[in-house]
């Protein structure tokens, strides 16, 4: 995974609502 560290951390924030909804 060479994605920038701010693109990572927008996943894991999109990703840690789904799983939360």
């Amino acid at each position: 995974m060479n994605k920038p560290l701010i693109l990572v951390v927008e996943d894991d924030k999109a990703i840690r609502k789904l799983i939360t909804t």
